[in-house]
């Protein structure tokens, strides 16, 4: 017999609100402060939500970075070409939606940076 997946079991058993909650503190974090500093905020809280931790492995840090720099790199190539498909406005409007996502993160979230000298 099939069972259906509920969204709280593709959570590790959490709902919507709990894996929110994981996700903005995760921002509060070191690491969330850094990937907000370095423009990748946006990927780790998108993977706190999914899987309801920080990353650990230096290659899924990495590999979120990578998105994130492949992210800003194809909007500023977007943004430049002339005569824009229809689906280039499309990939344009979605590729805009994600940064305003990262800037709304870095709003809400980043703190004055302490200076300990």
């Amino acid at each position: 017999m099939t069972t259906l997946r509920t969204k709280q079991q593709g959570k590790g058993g959490r709902s919507d609100a709990e894996a929110t909650r994981a996700a903005e503190a995760a921002m509060r974090t070191d690491l969330g402060q850094q990937a907000l500093r370095e423009n990748w905020g946006r990927g780790l809280f998108e993977f706190v939500k999914k899987w309801g931790k920080l990353p650990v492995e230096t290659w899924t840090i990495e590999k979120l970075k990578r998105a994130a720099n492949d992210l800003r790199w194809e909007l500023i190539e977007l943004e430049k070409k002339p005569n824009k498909t229809e689906l280039d406005e499309a990939n344009l409007r979605l590729l805009q939606s994600a940064a305003s996502v990262e800037e709304e993160l870095r709003e809400r979230f980043l703190q004055p940076e302490s200076d300990d000298s």
